[in-house]
């Protein structure tokens, strides 16, 4: 089995880092409100963020988190662990030759103290609670000290470092969809352009990318359009993994555009079939009621009052506000359905009804979000009109706006699955 390892903010912070941009980056990074970021970050004491990571993963958190000006170590420490053993091995004698202890040279420089986490040893002994740190493990491998559990640690067991509830989606369980404060709708963009704000040019680079292949697709004789509709949630989830990847300490690439192809890609494309066969049917139902309507007034336009045209047009108006109805309903089922298949693993089908649900109970931060984000695209249109510029410009402007607005969106409909679907 291979060596995993816990990140652990050891409760100080780099010389250089800016404590109220780092803890509102942490809140970001970590969906957690600024108060409890404020209180973990100032604790002062050693808090294991994560756990059970591969070594790759555990040094770009790392990397990530002393970018921000964290002072962050793992466990078991790597580079101890890759160290050349030295020839010498060194006794430590505790006073008792039944208790003396035969250590290597990664003993006795090991960092941290296995009992309080302490950083300050010298020569394996903890200078802060006085325990001889090879005497300690050896008194763990026989059963002398109770080791700590290895999924649930209590919070009174002195022998670790007591850990954040920061896990991330995917790596706790599914706890949703459940109800988010209205307010939350506004946090989603924000949390959105964090997104973007790491990664821009590829951020725009894929967007770009994304626009050029629909093009291409679309082009296709006969069947391009279809596939433009069949591909969208495969493209989009790709946008997904992306963003879980940069949760993740990682970088966003254009490449992420198709990572949904390797990520349960068949019931991405189902989503994009039952959005295709759904919204047929609410289109063909519009016309035939648009039409039929239509079919009765044209033989009577010369001779209908004012009551005989209500009539007539009444059904129609009324089979618009319908299809509008059933179309919002569909985009409900459709929004978070690419993020539950390719980061969830769930079928077309059940992906779509949670998204429904999900949507359904948190219609409030919804609107919220789908008013602030259709003010942002309404004034870089505005911009573009009043700008007091030549109309190309004007033009290249606008479109640099989208490719900005386009990735804050989907950065935002991440942030809004996360916290719908998991605590």
């Amino acid at each position: 089995m291979s060596e995993v390892y816990q990140v652990i903010y050891s409760g100080k912070l780099q010389p250089y880092a800016d404590e109220s941009r780092l803890v509102m980056l942490f809140s970001e990074k970590f969906k957690l409100g600024q108060e409890k970021a404020q209180r973990l970050i100032k604790g002062g004491r050693p808090i294991a963020l994560k756990k059970d990571l591969d070594l790759e993963k555990a040094l770009k958190f790392r990397e990530s988190l002393e970018k921000l000006g964290m002072v962050i170590t793992l466990d078991p420490d790597p580079d101890l662990q890759t160290a050349e053993p030295s020839e010498l091995s060194l006794g430590i004698y505790g006073g008792d030759d039944e208790t003396t202890e035969v250590l290597d040279q990664s003993q006795i420089h090991r960092e941290r103290c296995p009992k309080c986490d302490s950083g300050n040893m010298q020569l394996g002994i903890c200078q802060d609670c006085g325990i001889v740190a090879a005497k300690f493990l050896a008194a763990q491998a026989r059963g002398d000290v109770p080791e700590p559990a290895n999924e649930e640690v209590g919070q009174d067991d002195p022998y670790t470092p007591p850990e954040a509830d920061l896990e991330e989606p995917g790596e706790g369980g599914m706890v949703g969809p459940r109800s988010v404060s209205a307010g939350r709708g506004f946090s989603w963009v924000a949390e959105g352009w964090a997104f973007f704000r790491e990664s821009p040019f590829a951020w725009m680079i894929a967007l770009v990318l994304w626009g050029v292949v629909n093009v291409l697709v679309a082009m296709v004789p006969v069947v391009g359009a279809i596939a433009v509709t069949l591909l969208a949630p495969t493209l989009v989830a790709g946008f997904m993994i992306g963003c879980r990847e940069q949760e993740e300490g990682e970088s966003f690439s254009p490449s992420h555009l198709f990572a949904g192809f390797s990520h349960n890609a068949g019931q991405t494309i189902m989503v994009g079939l039952f959005y295709m066969i759904i919204s047929g049917a609410i289109v063909i139902t519009m016309m035939v009621t648009v039409f039929g309507s239509l079919e009765s007034v044209f033989p009577q336009v010369g001779e209908m009052d004012a009551a005989s045209a209500m009539a007539v047009t009444t059904p129609m108006i009324a089979s618009f506000a319908v299809g509008m109805i059933a179309f919002v309903l569909l985009l409900m089922a459709y929004l978070f359905a690419p993020a539950l298949v390719a980061l969830d693993d769930l079928s077309a089908w059940q992906a779509m009804k949670m998204s429904f649900m999900g949507c359904l109970k948190n219609l409030l931060p919804l609107t919220f979000y789908s008013i602030l984000a259709l003010l942002l695209f309404l004034l870089n249109g505005l911009f573009m009109l009043l700008s007091p510029v030549s109309v190309v410009l004007a033009g290249i402007l606008f479109g640099l706006g989208l490719l900005i607005l386009f990735p804050v969106q989907i950065g935002a409909i991440y942030s809004a699955y996360t916290d719908i679907y998991y605590d």
